[in-house]
């Protein structure tokens, strides 16, 4: 068999998925081609996978068993696990940031592993993880959820296997991870000596997302920063600066959280102040604004039409005061060594949870159901939940709070999916429109200031003489050059099948920039029009993205670069290293060095393609990348299995 046809096959069936109740790998033996190859290796290792498996979901079933307690009661404990292990994170954290640095060693930041055989973590990737083990733990307990429950327990009595089942979770995320990072992501499972490494057949692919991911966080970075400087007055004048305060205040009264309670039971209760001092613009509404500047500007304002047409401004107002109450649950005042799990599982009933979102913003009880519609999971849902998107679980009445999934969450991630659910999804025709409109209008605004002669043309669809025709989402004209670009916008990929959609939907890109492209050199006369005489220009086509996740890389040959690539050499047309110095969590930077694409108009042209087909950023902070085989299994189990990591070395913040 084909191993790409393999490969497939492993994606697709349900009985070659590891993961699932229908795993039949007597089935799937019958499909191994006899060759070998990069496919054959992840499905001679299916069944270590499916062990894990089956494994996780009868040691479950053995406590549901055993104690006889309902679903929800078992879901409060393990909430409670994560809900301390955020906050000692949290505490961590505080301590770690205290100095200069540059925002690489940021990314790279390590905290101890509870197990010394894993050694230290990677910071944020930790913080990631408690939400991505609490989707593991939820999702397994949807199957218990109908289950009739007749007993009590003391929670002394199932703490201790309350904790193993959340460790045996956690390694359980990484173990299948780590599999679906071999199958969706082009890698491959290497067994050498009894260990099983999950590597990358592009060697270079791990370094390019975490690069492409680094860049994208220091672009809503500079958009903080920028917002942090307008909003004190460095950057504007006092009633510019007022006026950008009014308008991020607009939906919120004048009202502001004076203290937040937690009582034995883990309901959350508060009180209001009208205090002016504490009436003001949370970071966290200053780092979701940046998010939408740095990536949506181009929907900002527009109503989502089944969202009761909100829009995603409004929808992050909403998030950030819910932010601000459980922001108000500190772990100081908490003894996480002695506190009872399920006073850390935090809650609030519905009502009280609508009430206080009237008490302090302008919005209707029709407006705050429709944005909790989008936060909430059912606890007893037949569908899988992500906590990521709905970082409050429902049962009844009750709102259960995964503090780390609202505390440190993923703005991308959440306005995609807000963009989804609100009637703009990825494969609208209209979105990509949106988006065509402002890559135009952002290449025409800074080429004029740049007084280079260009031409963007209008028109975007071209007929040959036989009727046959193309359409261009983006060409630009210089005098001796020609870009031809085709726009994609991707979604904020979380898991490896999203990387695995993210990359399919560039290829095609790529494979429609090569045919268009191919079209105009074959029918140069029907450009003319618009362009001129193109005979003597050097062609450069390129796939341009939204996000930066995927930048540097070429496909089919063609250089995949994001719009903040593109705009930094078409407005500065430089490159500029931070230093970033962090005091009582207030960030301030510090320019290090710049580094310059192009000295004048002649050099803006030349240096073009060499810039899109080997960006300085990217190969920059490739120097200062480096690749680990990282032990992702406890030290007594078998086999070991290692996972490719990327990361940053550490630099001397001096430097």
């Amino acid at each position: 068999m084909a191993q790409k046809k393999l490969r497939k096959l492993l994606q697709g069936k349900a009985e070659f998925n590891p993961f699932n109740d229908h795993f039949n790998y007597d089935e799937l033996v019958s499909k191994l081609a006899d060759e070998g190859g990069f496919e054959s290796t992840i499905a001679n290792s299916t069944p270590i996978f499916n062990n894990c498996f089956k494994e996780l979901y009868k040691s479950l079933g053995e406590i549901v068993t055993r104690y006889d307690i309902a679903s929800e009661v078992l879901m409060r404990l393990f909430l409670g696990v994560a809900n301390n292990d955020y906050l000692a994170l949290q505490k961590a954290f505080r301590e770690q940031i205290k100095d200069e640095h540059h925002l690489e060693d940021l990314s790279s930041m390590r905290v101890p592993s509870p197990s010394m055989h894993i050694g230290d973590m990677n910071l944020i990737a930790t913080f990631e993880t408690i939400v991505d083990t609490l989707n593991v733990v939820i999702n397994y307990l949807r199957f218990f959820a109908d289950k009739e429950a007749q007993g009590s327990v003391q929670e002394s009595d199932i703490r201790m296997d309350v904790l193993r089942f959340y460790g045996f979770s956690n390694i359980y995320y990484n173990m299948k991870n780590a599999y679906d990072t071999a199958l969706w992501e082009d890698g491959y499972i290497d067994e050498e000596d009894g260990i099983l490494y999950i590597r990358y057949i592009d060697e270079q692919y791990p370094i390019n997302i975490k690069i492409g991911n680094f860049r994208l966080q220091k672009h809503i970075f500079s958009y903080l920063m920028t917002l942090e400087k307008a909003l004190d007055g460095t950057l504007l004048s006092y009633s510019k600066a007022q006026l950008i305060k009014r308008s991020l205040m607009t939906k919120r009264k004048p009202v502001a959280i004076s203290t937040v309670k937690v009582n034995s039971k883990g309901i959350i209760s508060y009180t209001l102040t009208t205090d002016k001092k504490l009436v003001k613009i949370n970071d966290y509404m200053k780092q979701g604004q940046a998010s939408i500047v740095a990536y949506y500007p181009h929907f900002e304002d527009i109503k989502l039409p089944k969202l009761n047409n909100l829009s995603i401004n409004d929808l992050l107002v909403l998030l950030a005061q819910l932010n601000e109450l459980i922001a108000g649950i500190k772990e100081q005042d908490i003894d996480l060594e002695s506190i009872a799990l399920k006073q850390l599982a935090f809650r609030m009933q519905e009502a009280n949870l609508i009430k206080y979102f009237l008490k302090t913003t302008f919005y209707s009880e029709k407006d705050i159901r429709v944005f909790l519609s989008l936060l909430v999971a059912d606890g007893k849902s037949k569908k899988r939940i992500t906590l990521w998107k709905t970082p409050l679980v429902k049962y009844k009445n009750t709102y259960y709070v995964c503090m780390s999934a609202i505390k440190a969450p993923n703005f991308l991630f959440l306005i995609d999916e807000w963009l989804e659910d609100g009637g703009y999804g990825i494969e609208l025709v209209e979105r990509g429109k949106l988006f065509e409109r402002f890559v135009k209008n952002t290449a025409n605004e800074k080429l004029i200031k740049k007084k280079i002669p260009f031409n963007i043309p209008v028109k975007d669809k071209y007929y040959n003489a036989d009727n046959k025709y193309e359409e261009i989402d983006l060409i630009i004209s210089f005098e001796d050059l020609l870009i031809v670009a085709e726009l994609k916008n991707i979604k904020y990929p979380m898991e490896p099948r999203d990387y695995h959609n993210s990359l399919k939907r560039l290829r095609e890109g790529a494979e429609q920039v090569i045919r268009k492209t191919d079209f105009l050199v074959h029918n140069k006369e029907c450009f003319t029009e618009e362009l001129g005489n193109i005979e003597e220009k050097e062609i450069v086509p390129l796939v341009l993205t939204n996000f930066s996740i995927f930048s540097g890389l070429k496909l089919n040959g063609v250089p995949v670069i994001d719009l903040v690539l593109l705009e930094s050499y078409l407005k500065s047309g430089e490159y500029t290293r931070l230093r970033v110095e962090l005091i009582e969590n207030q960030a301030t930077t510090t320019k290090q060095e710049v580094i310059k694409y192009f000295m004048n108009n002649d050099e803006f042209i030349s240096n073009f393609p060499e810039f899109v087909n080997s960006p300085f950023p990217i190969q920059d902070l490739k120097d200062k990348a480096y690749v680990e085989d990282k032990v992702i299994t406890l030290e007594t189990a078998w086999p070991q299995i290692f996972i490719e990591i990327a990361d940053f070395k550490e630099t001397d913040p001096a430097i």
